[in-house]
C-alpha cells in the first residue's frame, strides 16, 4: 500500500520561492476605448509572459484575475483595480506588478482618463481542451468565455470565529444548482471538514455565483472544492501518473473485475480525472478528441476510489491528475 501511495501523491514545499516555469497565463486585452491603445507600451509582441509560479503549477492550482486600468498620465502606471481576485494571492501580485509596467505615451496630459479591462487565466495543466463527460449532451458549454461563471470579486475569507478557535485547516465541497443566470443558486456542502463558521462563509460566497449564459428556466447543478490553510507546512497533491502506475493504487482492487482492451479505444490516449471519490463521481474527460469507444472505461474511472488516509484525501479532494492509457489491455476479472 506504501508503495501505491508513494506513486499517486506529491509532497510539496509550501514556500513560493522556488523557479518558476514561463507559460503565457493571460488572455488578450479588452480594450474599451481602441484607438487610445496603439501606443501602448511595451507593444503586445515585447511582453514576456508571466512566470507561472512552479510550486502553484505543480499544486494544481489555478485561478482568474480580471482587472481594470486607469491611464490618467502618458509617462505613469495605471491606477489598478481588481474585479476579480484568484484564491492565491501570487497570482493577484503577479499580475498587478505585470500591469503596473504599462504605459500610454501618446495620452494627453489634459486628455480624460483612458480605461481598459484585462483579464489573466492562470491553468496548471498543459492547456489541451478536455471533453468533460459530465458535460456531454449539455447545451451548456462551461469551458466557454460565454459561459464562464461570474465569482463574486474576492474569494471567501478565513472565517475570524474559525481562527479564535484555533482552526488551521477546513475543506468544503459544494453543490451549488444553479435555476436560471440571475437568481441565487441553491447551496449546498457535501462534504465538510473543518468549524461550522467555514460553510455559513462558503454558502455566503458561493449563493453570489452566477452563470450568465443560462436561459431562464434552465437547472444545472456544479460542484467545487473550497479550501482554507493557515500556516501549511507543505501540500500533498496528485500526479500525474501512467495507467500501469495508477492501478495498484485504486482502492478495494480485489472487487473490481473489468476487462478493456484499449487497442480499440484510439490508443494511446490521456484521460483527466477530477477525485471525488467515495463522496460523489469522480469527474472523467478525455484530453483533445472525445471517442464513445471510450465510455465504459470512463464509466469505470468515474467510480474509482484511491488508497488514500483521511488526512490526505481532503487534501486532494476536487483536485485533477492526468493518467495516460498506453496500447494495452487491463484484465481485472
Amino acid at each position: 500500500m506504501e508503495r501505491a501511495l508513494a506513486g499517486v501523491l506529491l509532497s510539496l514545499s509550501a514556500a513560493w520561492s522556488a523557479q518558476a516555469a514561463s507559460g503565457p497565463p493571460a488572455d488578450g486585452m479588452e480594450v474599451l476605448e481602441p484607438a487610445e491603445f496603439a501606443c501602448l507600451t511595451p507593444a503586445a509582441a515585447d511582453r514576456k509572459p508571466i512566470e507561472y509560479p512552479e510550486a502553484a503549477r505543480r499544486a494544481g492550482l489555478s485561478g482568474l484575475v480580471r482587472v481594470r486600468l486607469v491611464f490618467q498620465h502618458p509617462q505613469k502606471p495605471p491606477r489598478v483595480s481588481f474585479i476579480a481576485y484568484a484564491d492565491v494571492r501570487e497570482f493577484n501580485d503577479l499580475v498587478e506588478d505585470y500591469v503596473s509596467a504599462y504605459r500610454l505615451p501618446c495620452l494627453r496630459e489634459d486628455a480624460d482618463p483612458v480605461t481598459a479591462t484585462q483579464e489573466f487565466a492562470f491553468r496548471p495543466d498543459d492547456g489541451r481542451p478536455v471533453a468533460w463527460r459530465h458535460l456531454r449532451g449539455e447545451d451548456v458549454d462551461l469551458q466557454s468565455e460565454a459561459c464562464r461563471p461570474r465569482y463574486p470579486a474576492k474569494p471567501p475569507e478565513f472565517p475570524r470565529a474559525a481562527m479564535d478557535r484555533g482552526a488551521v485547516f477546513a475543506v468544503l465541497l459544494v453543490r451549488t444548482t444553479f435555476h436560471g443566470p440571475t437568481r441565487p443558486p441553491e447551496v449546498e456542502v457535501v462534504h465538510q471538514v473543518g468549524a461550522p463558521p467555514f460553510e455559513k462563509a462558503v454558502t455566503r460566497w458561493a449563493s453570489q455565483v452566477r452563470l450568465p449564459c443560462l436561459r431562464e428556466d434552465q437547472t444545472l447543478s456544479t460542484v467545487q472544492r473550497v479550501s482554507f490553510e493557515l500556516d501549511s507546512p507543505g501540500q500533498i497533491v496528485l500526479k500525474d501518473l501512467s495507467l500501469q502506475q495508477l492501478v495498484p493504487a485504486i482502492d478495494k482492487l480485489d472487487e473490481q473485475h473489468v476487462h478493456f482492451d484499449f487497442n480499440a479505444m484510439g490508443c494511446p490516449f490521456d484521460v483527466r480525472l477530477r477525485l471525488f471519490r467515495p463522496i460523489l463521481k469522480n469527474s472523467v474527460g478525455e484530453v483533445g478528441a472525445a471517442d464513445p469507444r471510450r465510455d465504459a472505461f470512463l464509466d469505470w474511472l468515474s467510480g474509482i476510489s484511491l488508497k488514500l488516509s483521511p488526512k490526505d484525501f481532503n487534501h486532494v479532494l476536487g483536485s485533477s491528475m492526468t493518467v495516460s492509457v498506453p496500447c494495452t489491455q487491463l484484465d481485472l476479472r
